[in-house]
């Protein structure tokens, strides 16, 4: 896993800042704020314009983003790699209080024995909408990285002539990738996504 840090600037809007001596400094206040939110980006989801406000508010509330990739893209992590990363965010005490963001599925701190959980948030959207935009995601792509070729560049075909063609691309198992954002690794989670992909 490799993790970009966007380190936060600090502004002040006096001239001349009046400290009282019973205040506590920045710094101590924010040893004391051991929070860490993760937001588990769904695809397709609004999430590229979130993790840009956050970036902005990061900056502005003294707290660090982090945004994380996973390799070769993976959501789903085995055992040994869903500790490495619990281990990961916990220990990281410089970087708290932490906001990470980054596309994995939900992983239980609590199952690893971890008393005090991140905040998890995400957004959801409807899944026909979001499956349609996905689509055509893989063949335009957005305005973030317009000059990146796309793997699906190549295919000129719209969402409904991928219907009307039974396409893989366009199926009804891609209408379920949100569910393991919210229940992750979990067993009952993949029972849940594999009935709902066989119906």
């Amino acid at each position: 896993m490799s993790i970009a840090v966007l380190q936060p600037v600090r502004r002040s809007n006096t001239n001349s800042p009046h400290i009282s001596s019973t205040a506590k400094s920045q710094k101590e206040q924010n040893s004391e704020d051991d929070t860490v939110v993760i937001y588990n980006r769904i695809p397709k989801t609004g999430s590229t314009s979130l993790k840009h406000v956050v970036a902005q508010l990061s900056i502005i509330n003294n707290f660090n983003w982090i945004h994380f990739n996973t390799t070769r893209f993976l959501k789903v992590f085995g055992l040994a790699d869903q500790r490495r990363f619990i281990t990961n965010i916990t220990n990281w005490e410089e970087k708290k209080p932490a906001f990470y963001d980054g596309h994995l599925a939900f992983i239980d701190f609590s199952r690893f024995g971890i008393r005090k959980l991140p905040i998890y948030i995400n957004v959801v959207r409807e899944p026909l909408a979001r499956l349609m935009s996905h689509y055509y995601f893989l063949r335009y792509g957005d305005n973030y990285d317009p000059n990146r070729v796309r793997k699906k560049a190549h295919d000129h075909r719209t969402f409904d002539d991928c219907v009307a063609m039974d396409g893989e691309d366009c199926g009804p198992a891609k209408m379920w990738v949100q569910v393991p954002f919210f229940c992750g690794h979990s067993e009952e989670c993949w029972s849940v996504l594999f009935v709902s992909q066989t119906s």
